[in-house]
């Protein structure tokens, strides 16, 4: 019984010492991003509907007389920050802490725990996107048309055992990526 208790102890330390998780550090717009405009409304909602569309983003609810528009719960590609700070995949729309595995000595997204060398290709690809709505909030104001966006419900795969299961998201940061397709959708 000693031995197999010394066993889970020793296994349990080598395990949380093999993985130290680290926070994303770089400069990120803070939620929710507010974006002002001198377009009207109208013009407004009907761009941002298109992007949802163009996008592939499902419509979760729309309600143009409160100015709601809410994705339901799409995939989205995200990234991690190299070991001086920068994003992976500058495209991507959501950056994630990363942890570094003593085994393989490289740098992994917290999405993709227990990829190491020798994860599958299926594996890598069913880990390779955040699954997360936006909501998006649009109102007249005095000096024209106000869009608030905010990332909410975010969660990520991990396989275990073969089976996929999600895992809530709760440390991360918009890239801004997204928020500049809806300034330049609208500023055209």
């Amino acid at each position: 019984m000693k031995k197999i208790l010394l066993l889970a102890t020793v296994t349990v330390s080598f395990i949380s010492c093999s993985m130290k998780i680290i926070p994303v550090k770089g400069n990120y717009p803070q939620p929710p991003i507010q974006i002002t405009t001198q377009k009207t409304f109208d013009d407004v909602w009907d761009k941002l509907v298109d992007l949802f569309a163009q996008n592939g983003f499902s419509i979760k609810i729309i309600d143009r007389s409160s100015g709601l528009l809410i994705a339901g719960s799409t995939n989205m590609p995200a990234t991690y920050e190299d070991k001086n700070f920068k994003l992976v995949d500058p495209n991507a729309f959501i950056v994630v802490p990363k942890y570094y595995d003593q085994g393989t000595q490289k740098y992994y997204p917290v999405t993709k725990v227990g990829a190491g060398p020798y994860a599958t290709k299926e594996y890598l690809e069913m880990t390779d996107r955040v699954s997360a709505e936006w909501n998006v909030r649009i109102k007249k104001s005095d000096s024209g048309t106000l869009i608030n966006v905010n990332l909410v419900n975010l969660s990520y795969t991990i396989v275990y055992d073969k089976t996929p299961q999600m895992k809530p998201l709760t440390e991360y940061k918009s890239t801004g990526v997204f928020e500049k397709l809806i300034i330049d959708l609208i500023t055209k």
